[in-house]
């Protein structure tokens, strides 16, 4: 528990400036090791050289950030090449997350960075394709509805021709017609020395509030939680009825609520007038959402080869569970590509096949607590009203 209040008062201290002060029993190996894996260990890199850390952990977590500086410049100049090709093409285009995010950090290159998300019209997808071709980048998967991956060298690009998902039709439609009004009126921003278009504030902050929703339950780490609150203390918004409104219609204000009010918990965002609307959160929620969040790391990166359970509510509890266990048998099971026959019968290999796992100790074998881990886990996106 230590830990995870050093890493919270750290990442505060760095991000708003709340100074604190630090037991001298602190871990700092294990703090700075769960910040990477939240990935938020950048964010603090201008007080590292003024913590009592020792040598070791002071060299190992200076590399870090001068690591994630590099790969911060390569993003920021492969992003800056793309964007200048479509502008040149007559491709309209916004950024999402990423830089979109970054923009609203005290420093934008001590954010974390994966790959580059565009958004484009679906009438500009071919076009948008051979653009990148013409760039030297490549197709590394196949096409799905929503975007076509690329890769050039060490960096991947998503191009978008939808950005929300939902199980509900109606929330969906809701979003992304909300999203593509906010495509008409986009605008040149800058992080760092990077222009880009991107949404309007409103709908830029409902993209990241909707990114977090569409990966809770595989995990969110520290890193979307940040993302989240720098855009409420950062970004500049302060009348907040639009973007409440389509939050209720898009069935998020709850979440919205209870993840603003574990902000100002857990986190020392700053509490004001204009956010005054998550105050009616549930303490105990906030709680739950947080022990969550800690307990699961970038992307989920604490459970990607955990227990069952952890895989079952990643999947959206036990209907989800099976639907994966499904799809890992179509995947794995070289006699169902054969005899068609079989399909039915994949997730019972799948399941097999994990029990395997189990019984030679490669998983966890206490199934007991891993799906009581998988009901608290349903339960709580039912308290938060998703």
């Amino acid at each position: 528990m230590a830990k995870y209040q050093t890493v919270c008062s750290l990442l505060s201290e760095a991000v708003f400036g709340v100074p604190h002060e630090y037991a001298q029993e602190t871990d700092w190996g294990a703090v700075y090791r769960e910040m990477a894996i939240h990935g938020v260990a950048g964010i603090p890199c201008d007080l590292i050289g003024d913590l009592p850390l020792d040598d070791g952990v002071r060299e190992a977590w200076k590399r870090y950030c001068v690591n994630q500086q590099i790969y911060y410049q390569r993003i920021a100049a492969t992003q800056t090449e793309v964007c200048t090709a479509f502008e040149e093409t007559g491709i309209g285009y916004v950024v999402i997350k990423g830089m979109a995010a970054a923009m609203y950090y005290p420093v934008p290159g001590y954010r974390t960075m994966g790959d580059i998300d565009i958004l484009i019209k679906e009438e500009d997808l071919s076009g948008a394709e051979k653009v990148l071709w013409g760039l030297s980048f490549n197709r590394i998967r196949g096409i799905n509805d929503r975007h076509l991956n690329f890769r050039r060298n060490d960096v991947e690009l998503e191009l978008h021709v939808k950005f929300a998902r939902s199980k509900d039709e109606a929330a969906e439609k809701v979003l992304n017609n909300y999203l593509m009004i906010g495509f008409e009126k986009r605008d040149k921003k800058m992080a760092g020395r990077s222009p880009f278009y991107v949404f309007p504030v409103e709908q830029n902050g409902m993209v990241i509030l909707q990114h977090l929703r569409q990966h809770l339950t595989e995990g969110i780490g520290l890193r979307q939680v940040t993302d989240w609150m720098c855009f409420v203390n950062y970004s500049g918004l302060t009348d907040w009825s639009v973007f409440n409104e389509i939050s209720r219609r898009a069935g998020l204000f709850t979440f919205q609520k209870v993840l603003t009010k574990m902000c100002e918990k857990y986190l020392a965002l700053f509490k004001r007038e204009d956010i005054a609307w998550c105050d009616e959160a549930d303490d105990s929620v906030c709680d739950e959402l947080m022990r969550f969040v800690l307990s699961r790391g970038n992307f989920g990166y604490k459970v990607k080869d955990g227990n069952l359970g952890g895989k079952i509510a990643s999947a959206g509890g036990i209907g989800g569970g099976f639907a994966r266990l499904q799809r890992g048998g179509m995947c794995r099971w070289e006699a169902v590509r054969r005899h068609p026959v079989l399909r039915p019968f994949a997730w019972m290999y799948q399941l097999i096949r994990v029990s395997g796992q189990f019984i030679r100790g490669e998983a966890s074998v206490n199934l007991k607590d891993d799906m009581q881990e998988a009901r608290s886990v349903t339960e709580l996106m039912q308290k938060l009203e998703l």
